[in-house]
This record gives structure tokens, C-alpha cells and sequence, in this order.
């Protein structure tokens, strides 16, 4: 897997699945609630496309959506922060059952942001260099300043290891560097630099995985990649740590002659075992993939592709989004909902620790389905 320039092409399977759309079709799933958000509108803002958004369940009720904001119009400070800096990451906070809700912000920089929640409800938050570790309540208990800013990318992206105790810090400059943070003590355990030419990148507490089109390769920290998975057509993409002991990813499989691209969806254990090996809706193609924060369940974006619009040299999807949701347990598929919004702008979904519920992010709105439960 290794090679001499660092090259990170899809991180959106792997770190924080952020995509600009338009959805519009007929067949919709119906959500429960829905509620609007004070996400600024993002073709209104100078500095387009904007620094990162995203959405997480806190609590099987408890929604947090965050983002970044400038409202001073001024440039961020490399290194230290301070309370005055203009740019902020914002974490507006809903109760799913009544509406209600709250803000948190603190200062940061416009590109190195993230939150996310592990299973024991801690709450990790990257805002520049530095990473915080907050308990259920919000309450900050630790923070970790993050080694080597001056000298590499400030563009960092929070990970998560689903199920597990872990949250990491990628950054790609001349290397990718990979910092790991055991979030219970909130203490720094791992800083290491790689070169690496992959796909996509994810980590379990103790693994990394990891794809370059023709294979899947797994690596522990002090051990070279080891290739687990091989397709003998075509390529593969977007594997990523679902839990501690799953790995989901894609295959394409392509008839040159029939001029036809079919998708089948991996579940594989760390040492290449097939758990599960499922086709895709026909015409679909692979979105993101994101696991609840207990490492049982997993939503697996599909979206068909209908047309485009380039908005400041950026390229907004139509398409057609299916969100298939897995109970990592039994290795099932329980449950779809089709999303389809009139709304331009981000589209982030997430599902709930106890996959009881999804909420998506489309615009400035926040639609919650309910998931019918696993039997």
C-alpha cells in the first residue's frame, strides 16, 4: 500500500461524509419530524464552499449538528487559539422529541473541525489544533493539543472508531499523519507519519484499513499493510471501519462488453473474511458510509445520479439518495429510506446509537425517520 507522495483521494468514505446536492424525486420516505436549523445558507457566504458540517446523535434523542462560521469576516491565526478568533465551530444541539434546543461554540480555525461520539456517550471535538474531550453532558474533562501544526497541513479531519475508545487525526501534507486519542483519559497514545497512496482511510482502536482500487489492506500500528481482500475484477473503494470487527466496502464489477457496472456491498472481518456480500440497487452507485456510535448498526448511502449544476466551479448533484441501514449483529439489512428534498445545499445523514432513528441534514433543515426495530 505504501508509495512516495501521499495521495488521499476519497475522503469522504472514510472521514466526514459531506456532499453538495440537489434531491428531487417522487418516491419518498415520510419523516417523522422535522426542524430547521441555523445553518447559514451556503450560496449567501463569500467564503464558499464553506469549512465542514456534519451531524451526530449525542443520545438516542439527542441530535448535534455543527459548523463553522465567520460572522467577523476576518482571517483565522495558525497555532494557538484564543476567545476572540473570528472563526467559531458552532454545535447546535436538538431534542428530537419536543424541539428544543441549545448552542455551544468555541474558536477555531475555518478547516480543522469535527465532533464525534463514542459509545460511552463522550463527546470528541477537534476545533484547530486542538482536540477536546467532553462527557454526555457536555461538560469538557480533558483536551489534548495536537503535535507538529507548525510543520504540517492544519487541515485535519476527526475520525471516529465506532465501538471503540478511540477518536484519531488525520492530516495529509507531504505524509499522512495519523494521531490517535484514547478519549476515556483523553490522552494522546499513538503520532505516527506514513506515506500512502490510497482511496480511503479508517481506523479501528488498534487498526487501520485502508484501499487503492484493486485491493483492501490492513495494518496495525508497528506493522507493515497486509493485503486482506483482492477482487479478481475490477476495483473496490470507501473501506471503512464499521465497528471494531467489521469492515464494510465496495466492488464494482464491470462488463466492458454490456457496457453495465454492478456493485456488491462487503462486510469483512480485519483478516479478509467475508461476512456478507450483497448487490446494490441496479444504477445506484456507493455514497458514504457512517456507523452509529455503538458500533452495532451502519447506514450505507446509495444515491443515483440525475444531473448537475456548477455553482463557483463546484459541481451540485441531482440524484436519487437510498440510505440502507445494517444491523451489524446479525449482519442484516433492516431497513431503507429514500430521501428526496427540493433543497440545495449539504446533505449529512446519521444514525442513532440504538438505530432506532436517522436524521439527515439537507440545507438548513433536519429530517428524522424512524427505523422500524431489528428482529
Amino acid at each position: 500500500m505504501a508509495s512516495r507522495r501521499t495521495r488521499l483521494l476519497v475522503p469522504g468514505f472514510a472521514f466526514c461524509a459531506v456532499l453538495f446536492v440537489t434531491a428531487t424525486f417522487a418516491a419518498d420516505s415520510k419523516p417523522v419530524r422535522e426542524f430547521d436549523v441555523s445553518v447559514p445558507d451556503l450560496y449567501e457566504r463569500a467564503d464558499f464552499p464553506p469549512g465542514p458540517y456534519g451531524i451526530k446523535y449525542l443520545a438516542a434523542n439527542q441530535l448535534a449538528i455543527w459548523f463553522t462560521d465567520n460572522t467577523a469576516g476576518e482571517l483565522s491565526r495558525r497555532g494557538q487559539l484564543r476567545a476572540t478568533d473570528p472563526w467559531r465551530l458552532k454545535l447546535h444541539i436538538i431534542d428530537t422529541s419536543t424541539g428544543a434546543a441549545r448552542n455551544v461554540e468555541w474558536p477555531t480555525h475555518k478547516i480543522s473541525n469535527g465532533v464525534q461520539v463514542q459509545a460511552d456517550g463522550t463527546v470528541v471535538v477537534l476545533n484547530g489544533p486542538v482536540v477536546r474531550c467532553l462527557s454526555p453532558d457536555l461538560k469538557q474533562f480533558g483536551s489534548v493539543e495536537l503535535p507538529d501544526l507548525a510543520r504540517h497541513s492544519d487541515e485535519r479531519i476527526l475520525a471516529a472508531s465506532p465501538g471503540g475508545r478511540s477518536a484519531w487525526v488525520f492530516d495529509s501534507a507531504d505524509q499522512i499523519g495519523l494521531i490517535r486519542v484514547d478519549t476515556s483519559a483523553c490522552k494522546l497514545t499513538a503520532n505516527l507519519r506514513m506515506s500512502l497512496s490510497a482511496t480511503s482511510l479508517s481506523a479501528s482502536d488498534d487498526l487501520l484499513v485502508a484501499t487503492d482500487s484493486t485491493h483492501i489492506g490492513v495494518r496495525a500500528l508497528k506493522s507493515n499493510w497486509a493485503p486482506i481482500y483482492q477482487p479478481e475484477s475490477c476495483c473496490v473503494g470507501g473501506a471503512t471501519f464499521a465497528n471494531q470487527s467489521t469492515v464494510i466496502a465496495f466492488h464494482e464489477e464491470r462488463n466492458l462488453e454490456k457496457g453495465e457496472t454492478n456493485t456488491n456491498l462487503l462486510l469483512l472481518d480485519p483478516r479478509g473474511k467475508l461476512l456478507l456480500e450483497t448487490p446494490m440497487e441496479k444504477n445506484y452507485k456507493p455514497g458514504s458510509i457512517v456507523s452509529s456510535s455503538t458500533g452495532q448498526f451502519a447506514l450505507v448511502v446509495t444515491f443515483k445520479p440525475q444531473s448537475s449544476t456548477e455553482i463557483l466551479r463546484y459541481q451540485l448533484l441531482t440524484a436519487k439518495y437510498r440510505l440502507v441501514i445494517y444491523d451489524l449483529r446479525s449482519l442484516r439489512r433492516v431497513a431503507q429510506i429514500d430521501v428526496s428534498r427540493n433543497n440545495a445545499g449539504i446533505f449529512v445523514p446519521t444514525i442513532s446509537p440504538d438505530g432506532r432513528q436517522a436524521a439527515v441534514l439537507v440545507g438548513s433543515k433536519v429530517f428524522i425517520y424512524d427505523i422500524p426495530p431489528s428482529r
